[in-house]
């Protein structure tokens, strides 16, 4: 069925039939690998959130961040989230040497919607303070 069928049929379906048929389907999960011990989400700090404000990250312009002011506010908030007294304790509960990570930026919506280069680089800063050599440690954007 092409979208615009399936979009004609939706407009065409009472919203009370849509939503006495949907049910969670049954499946069976087919795989060699076996359940991690620890699952990745939602995570260690399900529901927890932490705001951390600063009047000097960025220039009276709202335009240039300031990387030392945003290093500080990550770092208070990662010792917030986690309760640890060091920022690399508590990256530490994030990450091991050994993993392999991949963090995802937005390139394509500039200006307001783009990955914050002082962020980015404090992160991969922070992993490579855990101890992952940076051939662990991917950026991508679409391709």
């Amino acid at each position: 069925m092409d979208r615009r069928k399936f979009v004609q049929l939706l407009a065409a379906t009472p919203l009370a039939s849509i939503a006495s048929a949907q049910t969670t389907p049954k499946c069976r999960v087919v795989t060699a690998y076996s359940a991690a011990k620890v699952p990745g989400m939602p995570g260690a700090y399900p529901g927890r959130v932490v705001a951390v404000r600063s009047e000097k990250s960025l220039d009276s312009a709202g335009k240039v961040a300031d990387a030392g002011v945003v290093r500080e506010m990550m770092e208070r908030g990662i010792r917030a989230l986690t309760g640890e007294a060091t920022v690399l304790g508590a990256w530490r509960r994030f990450f091991e040497p050994a993993d392999v990570v991949g963090i995802k930026v937005n390139c394509g919506g500039y200006p307001w919607v783009v990955s914050s280069p002082e962020i980015v680089a404090e992160v991969v800063r922070q992993l490579l303070a855990v101890g992952l050599r940076p051939p662990q440690v991917f950026l991508y954007e679409r391709f």
